[in-house]
């Protein structure tokens, strides 16, 4: 069962706690309602297979892969099915280049400046109809984290103290 299931049987479990909500006089009620809810939840369930949807679906599939070559096709069809989501990518590039810390410098920082970018275009977009003074302090505090260590003068980044 997959995290998004889960999700999903929660929200029903909630639904129906709702729908019997008269019932509830106790803890003992409750725990009641919940067993009778999962033995009709269960009893629906038949066994399925179910094609991959998102991006989370094909990093469960790499973490439970066997196989380092079947790791790696699930974390590229991530990256196929979502471009722009910088784990994924993140994931992929650490996978790739285990075994070479070096060699994955020049990926970091180029999802760091894509992580930036996202950042910066999420802060405008969010913050269209703000002041500039309170825009600005917000992509400030984007920028205090500790592991971004990087802050943009003009076109040449520098270290930041």
């Amino acid at each position: 069962m997959s995290s998004r299931d889960t999700e999903k049987t929660i929200r029903e479990l909630q639904q129906f706690l709702r729908e019997h909500e008269d019932e509830i006089t106790d803890e003992d009620s409750m725990h009641r309602l919940a067993i009778t809810f999962m033995s009709q939840h269960n009893s629906r369930l038949q066994p399925k297979q179910t094609e991959p949807e998102d991006a989370s679906d094909y990093l469960e599939l790499a973490e439970a892969a066997s196989s380092k070559k079947k790791r790696l096709e699930y974390l590229h069809k991530a990256v196929e099915v979502e471009p722009e989501n910088i784990g994924v990518q993140l994931e992929l590039l650490l996978a790739e280049h285990e075994k070479q810390p070096n060699e994955q410098l020049p990926g970091l920082q180029c999802l760091m400046e894509q992580a930036e970018k996202q950042l910066d275009e999420m802060a405008f977009s969010r913050n269209f109809k703000a002041s500039s003074g309170e825009l600005m302090r917000k992509r400030r505090c984007c920028f205090r984290w500790p592991f971004c260590t990087t802050s943009r003068t003009s076109s040449t980044r520098r270290k930041t103290i």
